[in-house]
């Protein structure tokens, strides 16, 4: 059921005012909800994985990850078939992602794309990505931080090297 109403007062103590017209109406009844509670997990250097809720009894979605600040997608882009939970491959170290998803309800009767949920890939230290403090590359970090950075090999038993590229202690440190 559904109820549209408009209305319009012309107050003539208020000033003259013109009269109003609504044209063109056109009400659409969405026979395919969007996909809802996107959530980004289980993110690492070049995968991540993206659950959804089902925005009907739809049984087939796409799935579009795009660099972040990339234009919205419009209804005729396509994305990669796909279930949720659903990993996401090939990604970059160190990039920001924004993925969106729709449902397919039948075979020309797609939803429209859910509400962007970005994320960030975390750094591949193996493959020579630099990791720093919490000031970044060119930025100091705050006084007291104790800051604990965990780098594992792929395979246990692999052997991790890091090299400090700059390391410099404030004068009167130790």
């Amino acid at each position: 059921n559904m109820r549209v109403v408009f209305e319009w007062t012309n107050d003539a103590t208020g000033g003259v005012q013109p009269p109003a017209a609504i044209d063109n109406i056109k009400l659409d009844l969405v026979t395919c909800p969007k996909p809802g509670n996107l959530v980004i997990s289980n993110i690492g250097y070049n995968t991540a994985q993206v659950t959804w809720a089902n925005g009907a009894v739809e049984t087939a979605w796409e799935v579009l990850v795009l660099p972040t600040g990339s234009p919205a997608p419009t209804a005729s882009t396509a994305g990669t078939p796909g279930t949720s939970p659903f990993t996401i491959s090939g990604l970059t170290s160190v990039t920001c992602y924004t993925v969106y998803v729709r449902a397919k309800c039948g075979p020309s009767d797609f939803s429209v794309w859910s509400v962007p949920v970005n994320f960030c890939t975390t750094p591949n230290y193996c493959a020579g990505d630099h990791f720093y403090d919490t000031g970044g590359i060119a930025g100091s970090y705050q006084n007291n931080q104790n800051i604990t950075s965990i780098v594992c090999p792929d395979n246990a038993g692999d052997v991790v090297t890091v090299v400090f590229n700059n390391f410099n202690v404030d004068a009167g440190d130790t």
